[in-house]
Parts: C-alpha cells; sequence; structure tokens
C-alpha cells in the first residue's frame, strides 16, 4: 500500500510487469556451477544483454565476505563484476530469453 502511494510507477511496473509472469518481464536466477564458463569472467565479458536480450540486476556472492555485510548481494552490478564459482545471477528477461539462457548455460 505504502510502495502504491509513495512511487505508483514502481508498483505499477512491478504489479503488471515484474510479478505478472508470462505478460512482459520475468525476475528469474542464474546459479554460476563450478563447470561453467562463466567462472572468473566478468559480466561485460559475457554480455547477456547482448547474447540473449537479459538484464542483470543483481549477484549474490555466498562465499565473498565482504558482500555479506549487504545480505551477499551486489546490486546492479557493473561490466567489470568478476563472476565466481557459487555465485547466483539476478536476471530480468522475457520467459523465451531466461528459457535460452538457462538452456545455454546449462543452469
Amino acid at each position: 500500500m505504502a510502495l502504491t502511494a509513495l512511487r505508483p510507477h514502481v508498483a505499477e511496473f512491478l504489479s503488471e510487469v515484474v510479478f505478472d509472469e508470462g505478460r512482459g518481464a520475468e525476475m528469474d536466477e542464474v546459479p554460476v556451477l563450478p563447470d561453467s564458463s562463466l567462472v572468473n569472467r566478468t559480466l561485460g565479458d559475457i554480455n547477456l544483454r547482448r547474447q540473449f536480450g537479459v538484464t542483470v540486476i543483481a549477484l549474490y556472492h555466498p562465499d565473498l565476505p565482504e558482500f555479506h555485510e549487504v545480505t551477499g548481494f551486489e546490486l546492479n552490478p557493473g561490466s567489470d563484476a568478476i563472476l565466481h564459482a557459487g555465485d547466483v545471477l539476478i536476471v530480468v528477461g522475457t520467459s523465451e530469453q531466461l528459457a535460452r539462457v538457462h538452456q545455454a548455460l546449462g543452469a
């Protein structure tokens, strides 16, 4: 309720686009598996936006102590963010884009 009153466009976006599965954008998790081609590469190197059309909005780093002060999440990571085995990418895209990412990365 408060979000709707204070930030109506954000509330509408979340309701209509992100949380209405199949209608628009969806959020998903893409794990960085130990044998993945993503390990030790930067977001700029892999450029998931160019390859699949998805946007990385956060990285979860379970094994990096510097991120545990902020619950393990790196919000809005830059192109120089390095991916490590065990990390999880939080991405936004259409269901089709997300399916292609999972298929390509074996996630």
